[in-house]
């Protein structure tokens, strides 16, 4: 087998560049008007990036790694969603996690995601999502 000549600090770049932290980006449409705003954190200081897929109604609509930076950082989501039951289900191959909860639409609402580890603390948490949908957009500390 002949190595091609440049070809080997082409692969060894490519390989140095997969610990890169991936952009958290949203892949559903986002509206003018949203009806559901999506708050995503990662509260963990024991993994301070996090890997999280979430999936709305089975359609993919947000990827990324969310770094805990000072633990209050959440990055906002728009989507439209119509009146009705829908199902969300957040996933971290990191974190080692997955939630899948419902939650209705009746009227704008705003959700907040947030991924939970903490082996060490006074009260020990295990690797876990929260969640939790409201008719007012929250206030973060």
């Amino acid at each position: 087998m002949r190595l091609v000549p440049g070809l080997l600090p082409f692969v060894l770049s490519v390989a140095a560049c997969t610990d890169a932290p991936v952009e958290p980006t949203q892949h559903m449409p986002r509206p003018d008007d949203p009806s559901f705003t999506l708050y995503v954190s990662n509260q963990s200081f024991d993994l301070d990036r996090v890997d999280i897929t979430v999936r709305i109604d089975g359609e993919l609509a947000v990827t990324g790694d969310f770094d805990v930076e000072g633990q209050h950082t959440w990055i906002p989501f728009d989507f439209g969603l119509a009146p009705g039951t829908h199902e969300i289900v957040a996933v971290t191959q990191d974190g080692d996690a997955t939630l899948t909860k419902s939650f209705t639409m009746d009227d704008r609402k705003f959700g907040v995601l947030d991924f939970w580890f903490y082996p060490d603390g006074p009260e020990p948490t295990p690797r876990q999502f929260s969640f939790f949908v409201t008719d007012e957009a929250p206030l973060f500390e």
